[in-house]
């Protein structure tokens, strides 16, 4: 068993105490800070294998939450040869709203990411390294251009999803990242 001094025993002492819940820090803590800089993160692991035009739900939202990042990669890409019409819409149970507009990301192979940079009118930005490649804005060179996403009122359950359109033998596993700040007590976005 080894023998610590009396201030190793003390930082081994500190860094066991857990940390406390949101709910017992002040949102102003260095706590809150540090986690809140990048937003709060969910992810979502999907294999991609509709044919023809399909649509998922990735993510629930509760009331308003303004989404800072919203991206996808491909892990596995056994057949991606038809991978077309590629977006992200807010579902509110009745209307589907562009969060951004279509991209082609038919041959995407591992690695291949889409990420939402624009303005909702934009398409995704689809990174394919079959190349070595550098990719900017033109214009607006705001990387991840963030939005709001806000639940229909009434507590009608709504959606952040992903719209493609695939064939028969299309086969591919994406994981999809979404980083926000909740506006509200309650606010928040969870993955389905």
């Amino acid at each position: 068993m080894p023998v610590y001094t009396s201030s190793q025993a003390a930082v081994i002492q500190a860094m066991s105490v857990e940390i406390p819940g949101d709910d017992l820090l002040d949102e102003n803590s260095a706590y809150h800070m540090l986690t809140d800089l990048d937003g709060r993160h969910v992810s979502k692991s999907l294999t991609l294998n509709g044919n023809g035009a399909t649509t998922t739900n990735l993510f629930q939202v509760t009331e308003t939450c303004r989404v800072i990042r919203l991206f996808c990669y491909c892990t596995e890409a056994t057949d991606s040869t038809t991978l077309s019409n590629f977006k992200f819409e807010l579902w509110d149970g009745t209307a589907a709203l562009d969060i951004t507009s279509t991209v082609n990301a038919s041959g995407a192979v591992a690695g291949a990411s889409l990420v939402k940079e624009l303005v909702k009118t934009s398409a995704l930005i689809f990174l394919n390294p079959t190349t070595g490649l550098v990719d900017e804005p033109s214009a607006n060179k705001k990387t991840f251009e963030p939005f709001f996403a806000v639940q229909k009122t009434g507590g009608i359950a709504t959606y952040i999803r992903v719209s493609y359109t695939g064939d028969a033998t299309s086969d591919t596993d994406w994981t999809f990242e979404l980083h926000f700040v909740p506006f509200g007590e309650v606010a928040k976005i969870e993955a389905v």
